[in-house]
């Protein structure tokens, strides 16, 4: 384990056995922000090649979830005349 991911409990409570909490910590950046580690800024033409694969992954993702609940009531359809 790295040095810079440290876990610390506080003790000054005695725990039951199964009452343990691990207060987690994030040490140095800035929480929730995402900076690129050559320092450059993102041009338009790098957003909209990310936007792209976004919007062509989202289509992919409702393809397979239709054709996966066509798939699953075209089963439920056949065990209902068989059965």
């Amino acid at each position: 384990m790295p040095d810079d991911c440290k876990v610390f409990t506080d003790a000054s409570q005695p725990a039951a056995q199964g009452d343990r909490v691990a207060m987690l910590r994030l040490r140095g950046g800035k929480a929730g922000r995402f900076e690129p580690k050559n320092g450059k800024v993102e041009d338009d033409e790098d957003y909209r090649y990310h936007m792209l694969t976004n919007i062509i992954g989202t289509a992919l993702v409702a393809i397979l979830i239709g054709t996966g609940v066509w798939l699953a009531r075209a089963i439920a359809d056949i065990a209902a005349r068989t059965g």
